[in-house]
């Protein structure tokens, strides 16, 4: 069996992992010479229709609970044989008049499409929503980078230097679930997979964190669906917005940009 992802088609049990490589720490500026960039959640990478750009929640960007701001954010490329940390031209999040669909304001779009960075992105045009019908999944995970998963090792000589800091990713196995009164309103529920052997980890850092589900037609074909991203968690409890409501406000940005000659 074999999925479609980007435009080739990888074997079902390697898809998973292989959606890694889509998603980042997400890397803030701090103006420090030696501490120069700072996690803080996940960052999704995906293109839609052309445009460029990473994914997190509003709430990792919200600097009046102590979250830096969003014009601090980076996405690092390899350029030759330099690390370039490059910043995004400009940046969206939805405008909610309704008061009842307040929560679905949790996100921020970064785009830096008109930079030269060179980095992979998941080509969201051809995917399957959350909306996808008479359609089955087979599995759902997620990909993220929790923060007890850094690593941070400190130079033995000098203190205020690093000498390795690395921010390991991980999957989970999930499956869907019925909301609960106590959960963020307008998102679909996820929890770990009944079955699953994978190890629980304190859910910290991974807002932002994509998830997806391996689906098939009634003919038995399969393809990724993008369920949303998470961004809220309680232990192995995940609140996830759905992608159905990216799309719409992707398709917004894409008509204006385009609107406007962009």
């Amino acid at each position: 069996m074999s999925v479609g992802n980007n435009g080739t088609y990888v074997p079902f049990k390697s898809a998973p992992d292989s959606m890694r490589r889509f998603v980042r720490p997400a890397l803030f500026a701090t103006g420090d010479d030696v501490w120069e960039l700072r996690p803080f959640g996940t960052a999704f990478l995906a293109t839609f229709h052309g445009w460029n750009f990473a994914l997190v929640t509003a709430h990792q960007t919200d600097v009046t609970k102590g979250a830096p701001a969003a014009d601090q954010f980076r996405v690092v490329v390899n350029s030759g044989n330099r690390n370039l940390a490059v910043p995004p031209s400009s940046l969206h999040r939805p405008v909610i008049d309704n008061e009842e669909r307040q929560s679905l304001k949790d996100l921020t779009f970064l785009d830096y499409g008109g930079s030269s960075a060179k980095t992979e992105h998941l080509d969201l045009s051809s995917m399957f929503w959350s909306d996808a019908a008479d359609i089955t999944a087979d599995y759902s995970f997620l990909i993220g980078y929790p923060s007890s998963s850094a690593i941070i090792e400190l130079d033995g000589d000098d203190h205020s230097k690093l000498s390795n800091f690395t921010m390991r990713w991980i999957r989970q196995d999930l499956e869907e679930d019925e909301p609960r009164p106590l959960d963020v309103e307008h998102r679909a529920i996820f929890v770990k997979h009944g079955r699953s052997t994978r190890e629980s980890v304190e859910p910290d850092g991974l807002s932002g964190s994509p998830v997806f589900s391996i689906i098939k037609d009634k003919g038995n074909d399969r393809y990724l669906r993008f369920d949303g991203i998470v961004t809220h968690a309680n232990g192995d409890r995940f609140a996830v917005y759905p992608s159905v409501y990216i799309r719409d406000m992707l398709e917004h940005i894409v008509q204006q940009a385009e609107g406007n000659g962009a």
